[in-house]
């Protein structure tokens, strides 16, 4: 009986130690800042190049069409998910490529889908031959608006972003 009682202790002894010790680190034992910023990714949905606007405001898709020189920009919420229309009826890129700067306008793009026109939307599209050969490049998207917040001399590499 004393054997019975002595193996019951041992065992649950050991089971204590067991859970006590699984290596988890409990809520208040762990050791990074929750002030800090965490990345997380987005997907373009697109398939193009993200830039981050703002502190995960919005974002901006860029698409190049090689083939025909078009390039092509989307306005998107913080998330990257749902298009937002904008009142401004152009963007201006400027892309330095081998040192050589040049630029190109994007213009708005109606859609009667959406009921998207010019002054009110998120796609713009422009066209440059240069853009055919070019593969990456340094570009700064000069001003955009939206929905108050104005934001200026945007730097980003593209393909990359600066996501």
């Amino acid at each position: 009986m004393k054997t019975r009682h002595l193996l019951a202790f041992f065992a649950a002894l050991c089971l204590t130690c067991f859970i006590g010790c699984d290596g988890e680190k409990k809520a208040d034992d762990h050791n990074h800042d929750h002030g800090s910023h965490h990345e997380h990714a987005h997907t373009a949905p697109h398939g193009g190049t993200l830039i981050l606007l703002g502190d995960h405001q919005y974002h901006l898709e860029l698409i190049q069409d090689k083939a025909s020189g078009k390039m092509t920009a989307y306005v998107l919420d913080g998330e990257a998910e749902k298009f937002i229309r904008i009142a401004q009826e152009s963007l201006k890129l400027s892309v330095v490529i081998d040192n050589q700067s040049m630029n190109v306008v994007l213009v708005a793009v109606p859609n009667s889908a959406t009921g998207e026109k010019s002054g009110d939307t998120s796609c713009f599209e422009g066209q440059a031959d240069w853009l055919k050969n070019a593969s990456t490049f340094e570009v700064v998207l000069e001003k955009v608006d939206i929905r108050g917040t104005t934001f200026s001399t945007v730097k980003f590499p593209f393909p990359k972003g600066n996501h």
